[in-house]
């Protein structure tokens, strides 16, 4: 499983990386602080999910739910912010989660163990 954070919080994306990086479904956890760091490593990965906030320093996070590598319907987006204000654009705009970063850490590791149990390969 591919998961790329996207959040400019040192604190959250270090908190998130400390619960995932040791699972071994995942073969790749990087992160973005920025909207032009996110479209740098959408272009060189195509991720299976993605964890977004949407207040970043160089703009909405939002505006990459059009970008082609998360458009795509095998990419999920968990929507991950303080901007609880912004929940049902970003569910209109076809992100697949919201988690309040401020309460549901526990219910977006949840929401990755299961996406990675319906992403793991089948028997032959």
């Amino acid at each position: 499983m591919r998961i790329l954070i996207i959040d400019d919080s040192p604190l959250v994306w270090r908190r998130v990386f400390d619960m995932l990086h040791d699972m071994s479904f995942i073969s790749l956890l990087f992160y973005a602080r920025t909207l032009a760091e996110a479209r740098y490593c959408l272009a060189g990965c195509v991720p299976d999910l993605v964890i977004l906030d949407t207040a970043l320093p160089d703009g909405n996070g939002l505006d990459l739910l059009r970008h082609p590598h998360i458009a795509r319907p095998e990419t999920r987006v968990a929507l991950f912010t303080n901007s609880t204000d912004l929940k049902g654009k970003g569910l209109a705009l076809e992100a697949d989660w919201f988690f309040d970063k401020s309460l549901d850490y526990s219910q977006l590791l949840n929401l990755i163990k299961d996406r990675a149990y319906w992403l793991k390969p089948g028997p032959e």
